[in-house]
């Protein structure tokens, strides 16, 4: 059974705390207050009114047209203008932002662009941004038009409108919080710091990624390209006793599926890890989580994993730590969950696997041994 997941890694989920009563009364779940969440549909709202005001539909529909998801803040057709409402619109998002930090969320808005599909209908400009919950479980995306109409657009097929897209929990959110995750896991003693790991004489031992390719990135329209990441896993010994090591990596190019990508991008640094086989397991990233509470169960998680296989063979141990990053979180902790893609178990030092296919099928990867000597 497809179960979906994690980590990336990372962003605004809350978890329902049931308290205990000494009486018999049905107890609720703990009411969280969820106030520093910003609202894609509240930023949407708020940006149809300064683009009316500006009348920078054109400029900016340009602007994003030509680049990759920019940031609100960053916009030049909407921050030149040295409009109030621009400016009072980032500084409340500046205020939820510093209060998520403390919290664990990260949130970074961003526009990006969908050319319409119908030459007939894609010079009218709809706002649209990713409906809350499951995207498995999504009827239709809601859209507006610069009057403020309403348009329920097919949730898979791209809209005959040209849609300006708002999301807070986008690629560069996403990259924010890969760099928050790897700092919190180095301070839960669940990733070697690199710095700190001696190097060797002649150079480094790794292992690359040098090709892969999807068949499903279960990414939607609205979401734009994909947000692949990986979690590599594997096992230390300090004072004798073992613990994991887990890091997470971002894959910033893995777009679109079928299609096959050549990064040359390393994957496993051997030295991060006293044993020789590791694992690489691939998400795609969705949602706003927690990310100090997600890597406090993955740390809580790995922990009693490797206590309970103390005695097994360390390649058996890495294998089954690989299955518990999937297993340990409870889908109900999240509201969105991101998807699992694939998993790669106990990739060997210094082995080549060319054109493995992953164990849930979906992944085809070639995988090779690389050392880089040092200067």
């Amino acid at each position: 059974m497809r179960k979906q997941l994690i980590l990336s890694l990372l962003f605004g989920v809350s978890l329902l705390v049931v308290s205990c009563q000494k009486d018999d009364s049905v107890t609720e779940p703990e009411k969280i207050d969820n106030n520093y969440l910003l609202s894609n549909e509240a930023i949407t709202m708020d940006l149809i009114s300064i683009v009316n005001e500006s009348h920078s539909l054109s400029s900016l529909t340009t602007e994003l047209r030509n680049n990759d998801p920019i940031r609100l803040d960053q916009v030049k057709a909407l921050n030149n203008n040295s409009l109030e409402s621009m400016s009072k619109m980032l500084n409340k998002i500046s205020d939820k932002q510093l209060l998520a930090e403390k919290e664990g969320v990260i949130q970074i808005p961003e526009l990006s662009f969908v050319e319409g599909s119908n030459a007939d209908k894609k010079s009218k400009v709809l706002y649209a941004f990713p409906p809350k919950g499951n995207e498995n479980e999504w009827k239709y995306i809601k859209a507006f038009d610069s009057d403020g109409n309403v348009y329920n657009l097919d949730v898979h097929q791209k809209p005959d409108y040209s849609v300006i897209i708002v999301d807070v929990n986008g690629k560069h959110a996403f990259k924010e919080v890969v760099n928050r995750m790897n700092k919190e896991l180095t301070s839960l003693g669940i990733q070697v710091e690199r710095s700190a790991v001696s190097k060797r004489a002649d150079g480094l031992e790794t292992t690359v990624l040098e090709s892969i390719s999807l068949k499903n990135d279960s990414e939607p329209w609205i979401k734009g390209a994909a947000e692949i990441y990986a979690i590599s896993s594997g096992i230390i010994e300090r004072d004798g006793q073992v613990k994991p090591q887990v890091r997470i990596i971002e894959m910033p190019y893995l777009d679109y599926q079928e299609t096959t990508y050549y990064p040359n991008q390393v994957m496993l640094f051997w030295k991060d890890y006293d044993y020789q086989a590791a694992n690489i397991q691939f998400f795609e990233h969705d949602s706003n989580y927690n990310y100090k509470e997600l890597c406090k169960i993955l740390f809580d998680g790995l922990f009693k994993i490797i206590s309970a296989a103390t005695g097994e063979p360390i390649v058996a141990m890495v294998g089954e730590m690989g299955s518990a990053v999937i297993e340990i979180i409870p889908d109900a902790v999240f509201t969105d969950d991101d998807d699992y893609v694939d998993s790669y178990y106990t990739i060997m030092k210094n082995q080549t696997y060319q054109d493995r296919v992953g164990a849930n099928n979906n992944a085809t990867a070639t995988f090779k041994p690389l050392f880089i000597p040092n200067n």
